[in-house]
């Protein structure tokens, strides 16, 4: 499931050059779309490596060299410097494989149907004593037009 790992890697490196996005500007566009693109289809096999790429080359000016002496990287990128390492090694793992092999992966990831909900079209609130599950509920009641239960509605009518 290599897919699958490159996909959750990219989206929580997303979520993390989120929090800084003036110093991922350089980047930031690479690391989105990485995010966003779709992991099913073997096509964009081309632009999830070029994505990689420029984001590995960004990291690498930030890694310590031998040369560097006493260095420390900036936190932003030690932070997520394993995280990229480890999407880059996914990407050429990937990229060593047949083409077989490679769309067998993108096959693995393909979304799987689920069953229709089976609790009668209702909407459980379990508002842990919050006064705020009112809103909530008047909110889907009225704006969304779902049916509600709450433990409240059980207890009345019984």
């Amino acid at each position: 499931m290599i897919i699958k790992e490159l996909q959750l890697l990219a989206e929580a490196l997303w979520e993390s050059v989120k929090t800084e996005l003036k110093f991922f500007a350089p980047i930031q566009v690479f690391v989105k779309k990485l995010s966003e693109i779709d992991f099913t289809e073997p096509s964009n096999f081309e632009d999830i490596k070029m994505y990689t790429e420029k984001i590995e080359e960004f990291f690498n000016r930030y890694r310590p060299t031998p040369t560097s002496g006493l260095y420390f990287p900036p936190s932003q990128t030690s932070t997520n410097d394993t995280t990229v390492k480890t999407i880059y090694q996914l990407v050429k793992q990937l990229n060593s494989l047949s083409p077989e092999q490679r769309l067998k992966e993108f096959d693995n990831i393909k979304t799987v149907t689920h069953k229709a909900s089976t609790g009668g079209g209702q909407v459980f609130i379990g508002h842990g004593r919050s006064k705020l599950w009112a809103r909530v509920q008047v909110f889907l009641k009225d704006d969304l037009n779902l049916r509600t239960l709450t433990f409240e509605d059980e207890s009345k009518n019984k």
